[in-house]
């Protein structure tokens, strides 16, 4: 047979194989993970994360951050099954690929690096566990503020470590640090919660005033991890917001989406869905079903399924949102 013929069957053969079997996307691999590690069948998820991290590339940010996820969620596999040496391997993975010019979300790599910090404690690598923690409060410093429930958390963690350590002039000064921020965020909801007695008082105070009052609370509650207290503060808001605002007003709908992400924070997912569904329902008035407003709602709702177990639901709406975001980028 020629060379050039020989060639050709050679393209055509391997073309009829690749067709008779089709490629299987990471995020369809990850949901199949999902589904199996919710029915308990942890080795098949773990094997399933595996195929999606080989299959996931990781040319731009977001396809960085979409590889650095997976490697994320199988970690905690890991971890689960005491593979410390293989979680470990996977987090710093991950964290490579996030901190990687353009470099993806402050949150992200302080959760990766919290990760890292836990598992070098674990293994009495203290230093090393310090050095991470650090690096966190540094970053949480810098994008949530002092008085923050998180960089407060992280001092207490990092004092306590170098307490351990017998770093005691550094501990003293963590200890010292925290307790200062704590005095400070306390002293606040004090005079929040005055000022808003006053003004719910009759005659009552301006509704405008009111529902700031009770949004700078609900967001100190949350702060302190006072998820039930900052959910009952974020309901009056919604209320107020939309008996004096309407339904599709920007305020009402922004609160919803933040008391549907708390919601899902405190694990109660039927009411997550049912205020990201009034959201999009919103969000699709007012702006209409295929603007990226509509993308962002049916992802968050898509992140609400997903952990209820329903994969191919929450597979369908993050597919209509890609799509509304890929005509956007055609239309640009």
């Amino acid at each position: 047979m020629p060379r050039f013929a020989l060639s050709l069957l050679t393209l055509l053969v391997a073309g009829c194989g690749g067709s008779s079997a089709p490629t299987v996307s990471p995020e369809a691999l990850r949901q199949k993970a999902a589904l199996s590690r919710a029915e308990g069948r942890t080795d098949e998820a773990a094997a399933l994360l595996a195929e999606a991290v080989r299959a996931q590339p990781a040319a731009n940010r977001d396809q960085r951050t979409a590889a650095a996820d997976l490697r994320r969620e199988l970690a905690s596999l890991r971890v689960a099954g005491d593979d410390l040496a293989g979680a470990e391997k996977l987090y710093r993975e991950a964290l490579t690929l996030l901190e990687t010019s353009p470099r993806g979300s402050d949150t992200a790599i302080i959760n990766l690096r919290t990760q890292l910090a836990g598992l070098c404690y674990r293994q009495s690598r203290l230093e090393e566990a310090a050095e991470l923690y650090r690096s966190v409060l540094t970053l949480e410093m810098s994008v949530l503020g002092e008085t923050h429930p998180d960089p407060l958390g992280t001092m207490s963690i990092l004092g306590g470590l170098e307490l351990k350590r017998g770093k005691f002039p550094e501990a003293e000064a963590l200890f010292r640090r925290q307790l200062a921020g704590v005095r400070k965020v306390h002293g606040a909801e004090k005079l929040y919660r005055e000022a808003l007695a006053l003004l719910e008082t009759a005659p009552r105070g301006s509704d405008e005033a009111i529902i700031n009052l009770r949004t700078q609370l609900a967001g100190l509650c949350y702060r302190q991890s006072r998820l039930d207290e900052a959910a009952e503060f974020y309901r009056s808001v919604l209320a107020l917001e939309v008996s004096t605002l309407g339904e599709t007003h920007p305020d009402p709908l922004g609160t919803m989406s933040i008391l549907g992400g708390l919601e899902l924070k405190r694990g109660k997912l039927n009411e997550a869905e049912a205020l990201f569904r009034r959201q999009l329902a919103g969000v699709r008035k007012v702006h209409g079903a295929e603007k990226r407003e509509t993308a962002s709602v049916l992802d968050n709702l898509a992140d609400v399924l997903s952990q209820a177990g329903r994969a191919v639901e929450a597979a369908r709406l993050r597919d209509e949102a890609k799509r509304i975001r890929q005509k956007l980028c055609d239309e640009c």
